[in-house]
């Protein structure tokens, strides 16, 4: 499948991951690495996940992420958090800085992303930096950033 690289601002190289000798990695469904910041909950179901892999190009990880109608609760945060796997674990705290989209309450918007390396988490943020709403939420994006 097609795929663009992006090396610098505004260039991309139009390739195949495999041409490049990578391959995608699926990262398996577990409800347990999908969680709101402090005491906000974000439920993540199986069926929810129309994409969530990886490919590690030397030290750099491209994170593709499209998760759906999911729900979001408890005591509101700013925050949608995925647990990645070891292997990927960012080399540093608040990297990438990612455009990515997000909805809160089900109005879909611009938001970005942040991989940390405590704890190995992407975090999710709306563009504004303000707190979720209650009800349907998405993460959707591919997040680029250094590892070990």
């Amino acid at each position: 499948m097609p795929s663009s690289v992006f090396v610098g601002p505004n260039t991309v190289v139009n390739n195949t991951i495999n041409d490049i000798g990578a391959d995608w990695t699926d990262i398996p469904y577990s409800a347990g690495i999908f969680t709101g910041e402090g005491d906000m909950t974000w439920t993540v179901e199986e069926a929810d996940i129309s994409a969530l892999r990886y490919v590690v190009i030397g030290k750099t990880v491209i994170l593709v992420v499209n998760i759906n109608s999911t729900i979001v609760g408890g005591i509101l945060n700013n925050a949608l958090r995925i647990q990645v796997p070891s292997a990927i674990t960012p080399k540093a705290d608040g990297l990438g800085e990612n455009v990515v989209r997000v909805a809160s309450n089900g109005a879909i918007e611009d938001g970005f992303a942040l991989a940390f390396s405590t704890g190995s988490i992407i975090k999710f943020f709306r563009l504004t930096g303000v707190n979720y709403e209650a009800g349907t939420a998405i993460a959707r994006g591919e997040i680029i950033y250094e590892i070990n």
